[in-house]
This record gives structure tokens, C-alpha cells and sequence, in this order.
């Protein structure tokens, strides 16, 4: 049992070191942007910053590959956890549509960033944009929220990872009404459930980029 213990206390700390490292990342990624758009997004500037995201990317997804979260193969492509990526990247599209028609209809506020980094990120170009919502925010949440959480921290009580993860991802990036609260819920139960059900890190990755990409180009 103490065992048990120290080595929950053990994952934490290496969980939080993951969240502290992207916050790095996020920090260079704003200053970077903001040098970017007051250069009025020269080509030299949006190349540094595609190249930036990609580069810290694949460094995440190293550091979770000695974590064994993550593995460069494609043998996590069993019928069994694609059937269950096509499931679970159906479950975060409807929900993201419901949002985008809820949101159009204005029974809720659309949820975003008051950062002022954000403010500019809107502003940015595709090659910047793409980037980063597309590959960079999907592999770094879901390496500190599925793979920190949920496969270091709860890797024995995964149902609880999943709803502890669910409940910080939530009260952590969200800014809104209830409703907005329980759609980001219920996205990350969806994406929280895959990895628990596949133990790979890359099935919820897949889900979120693709359904990020889906949506950015249905509207």
C-alpha cells in the first residue's frame, strides 16, 4: 500500500513537470506570436513558428514514449481500437456540432480564450493556425490530461483518471455557462474512455485532431 502511495506521489510530480513544460512551450509559442504579428507575419516568421509547433510536439510525444505512453508504431491499429476511434471521434463531433448550433442559436456563449495571445492567434495565418490547433493542443492535452492523469497517476482506478481528468480539463480551459461545462464534460469522458479502453495514447490523439480538423473546415 505505501508503495502504492509513493509511487501515485512519483507520477504526479511527473504529470506536473509535463504541465509545467507546456506551459513553457505555450509561453514561447505567445511571445513568438506576438514577434510574428508585429513583423505582420513575414514568411521567415510563420515557417519559425510551423516549425516551433511541430519541433515541440515531437518532443512531447518523446518524453511520453519513455513514459511508455506513447509508442512511433502503428500497432495500435487493431479493428478493436479503430471501431472504437470512429465511436469515440462520432461522439466529439456531434457534441462539438451541438456546440457550434447551440452557440448559433444563443442558448450558450461560445467558449473561448481571453488571453491576449488568443486575440492574435485568430488573426494569424492558416500555417500558423493549422499547426497549432490541429497538432500541437491535441498532443499536448492529451499527454498531460489522458496519459499523465489517466495512465500515470490512475493507472489502476482509470474510470476514476477518467473522471478526475475530465473534471480539471474542464474547470482548468473552460470559460462559460453549465452547458458549455457539461459539453466540454462529456468530450472529455469520450476521449478519456478511448484511452482507457485501448491504453493507447495515440487513440485519443487521433480522435481530437481529426475532429479539431473536421470542424475548422466545416465553418
Amino acid at each position: 500500500m505505501k508503495d502504492s502511495t509513493v509511487e501515485r506521489l512519483w507520477n504526479g510530480m511527473i504529470c506536473f513537470g509535463l504541465s509545467v513544460l507546456v506551459l513553457l512551450f505555450s509561453f514561447f509559442f505567445s511571445t513568438l506570436l506576438l514577434a510574428a504579428h508585429d513583423h505582420s507575419y513575414a514568411g521567415m516568421d510563420v515557417l519559425a513558428m510551423s516549425f516551433f509547433t511541430l519541433l515541440t510536439s515531437f518532443v512531447m510525444l518523446r518524453l511520453a514514449k519513455s513514459l511508455k505512453l506513447f509508442s512511433f508504431d502503428l500497432k495500435f491499429l487493431t479493428k478493436k481500437n479503430i471501431q472504437i476511434i470512429f465511436l469515440g471521434l462520432g461522439f466529439v463531433l456531434l457534441l462539438s456540432f451541438a456546440e457550434i448550433v447551440l452557440v448559433n442559436q444563443h442558448v450558450i456563449m461560445e467558449s473561448s480564450s481571453d488571453s491576449f495571445a488568443s486575440q492574435f492567434l485568430s488573426k494569424a495565418p492558416p500555417l500558423i493556425i493549422l499547426p497549432f490547433s490541429v497538432i500541437f493542443t491535441p498532443i499536448m492535452e492529451e499527454v498531460i490530461f489522458r496519459g499523465g492523469i489517466i495512465g500515470l497517476v490512475f493507472k489502476d482506478k482509470m474510470l476514476l483518471g477518467v473522471i478526475v481528468s475530465s473534471l480539471i480539463y474542464s474547470l482548468v480551459g473552460l470559460s462559460g455557462g453549465v452547458f458549455n461545462w457539461l459539453l466540454c464534460i462529456g468530450t472529455n469522458v469520450v476521449l478519456g474512455i478511448s484511452y482507457a479502453k485501448t491504453k493507447r495514447l495515440e487513440v485519443p490523439i487521433i480522435i481530437k485532431m481529426i475532429a479539431v480538423l473536421f470542424v475548422a473546415l466545416s465553418i
